[in-house]
């Protein structure tokens, strides 16, 4: 079997940061509404031989391609009068708009795992990516976070006594287990 998805990725990210002190005449305010827009394109193999009469083999590998997002935005930092229940700007202290972009790297996803139809499984996910890159407009001025390689392996499973018991409900619930790291 073979797969194709494609998405185009919009909407807005908008971000409030309030800082008001009791006592202080004065509070602040950082505003930062964004606008996010591109495409992604996902692809897929899946490969299910029997290896006995009643047991498959299930290998797949799927690839989440690179893309890049488009950023646009504007950025305002205003104070206002402290206690007030509006936040209305008193001095605007800095208002810029930006570009910016944000890249998502190849992200790789490989299977295996063996089993009977209805009646148990056992598989194994490995999934790899690269740190997404964030660059332009703010991210470039914000460093209290950082994105690193990503890495995770599932491995587990599933039972089934008897898919068509009629008298005994245990025999028809679906056990399952599995780890994740």
């Amino acid at each position: 079997s073979l797969g194709a998805e494609m998405a185009y990725i919009f909407g807005n990210i908008d971000n409030n940061v309030l800082n008001r002190r009791d006592g202080v005449q004065l509070g602040t305010r950082h505003v930062t509404n964004s606008y996010v827009r591109g495409f992604s394109v996902k692809l897929g193999a899946h490969y299910a031989p029997k290896i006995t009469e009643k047991m498959t083999l299930k290998i797949g590998v799927a690839a989440d391609l690179e893309s890049t997002l488009k950023d646009d935005g504007d950025s305002q930092v205003f104070s206002f009068i402290n206690g007030d229940e509006t936040t209305i700007p008193v001095d605007t202290l800095t208002s810029s708009s930006y570009t910016a972009e944000i890249k998502s790297p190849l992200k790789t996803v490989i299977s295996a795992g063996v089993g009977e139809e209805n009646k148990w499984f056992i598989g194994a996910e490995y999934t790899f990516q690269n740190p997404i890159e964030f660059t332009g407009g703010i991210y470039d001025d914000i460093d209290f976070y950082r994105y690193d390689k990503f890495s995770n392996i599932s491995v587990g499973g599933f039972y089934l006594p008897k898919i068509n018991s009629i008298s005994n409900y245990f025999e028809r619930i679906t056990y399952r287990a599995g780890i994740n790291y």
